[in-house]
């Protein structure tokens, strides 16, 4: 194992990071909800701060991307995912992330991490070192395996496609 770390860089390791992402997503722990199209989104949300996004820290293992500590729109958020082989990363990973990527308010260094009830070892780690739930919600998966519920819209309202509209205006605002 040659492990080694590096900061994120925003044009060279979108791609492999989102593929990281890819590979190692669990319906069960839902990579503490850093899904691949949330990391797409951010990076072309109109108040994704790209101007910190160096300080987003990268594991490797003989080049290969083994783990991630990043934000999803600012800092003062974290997000920890390592590959299964790679969990032990996790306390260096949440090092990592109070240095680089907490907030400072009111005077003190805050850092909110995101997991899901399904990672018992975030969890453990994080309440060994003093963090505590501050918010909850629940996450609803709906299985394709199910037809999709004939929802109609209230009365004056319509559903369209994008692609049914011309205004390359209209499209961008809505956008």
């Amino acid at each position: 194992m040659s492990l080694t770390h590096r900061r994120y860089q925003l044009l060279r390791d979108f791609a492999p990071v989102h593929d990281f992402l890819t590979t190692t997503h669990s319906h069960t722990t839902l990579n503490s909800h850093l899904l691949p199209p949330f990391f797409e989104y951010a990076h072309t949300h109109p108040a994704f701060n790209h101007k910190l996004t160096h300080r987003f820290g990268l594991w490797e293992d003989q080049g290969e991307i083994v783990g991630v500590a990043c934000y999803e729109m600012d800092g003062g958020e974290a997000f920890l995912v390592t590959d299964p082989e790679h969990a032990g990363l996790l306390p260096v990973m949440l090092l990592y992330a109070e240095k680089e990527l907490s907030a400072r308010q009111d005077g003190k260094h805050t850092l909110s991490v995101w997991v899901t009830d399904k990672e018992a070892d975030k969890i453990e780690l994080l309440l060994s070192r003093g963090y505590e739930r501050v918010y909850r919600e629940p996450v609803r998966v709906f299985p394709y395996s199910q037809p999709f519920l004939d929802l109609q819209p209230p009365p004056g309202f319509t559903a369209i496609s994008l692609e049914e509209e011309d205004d390359p205006k209209k499209i961008n605002d809505c956008l």
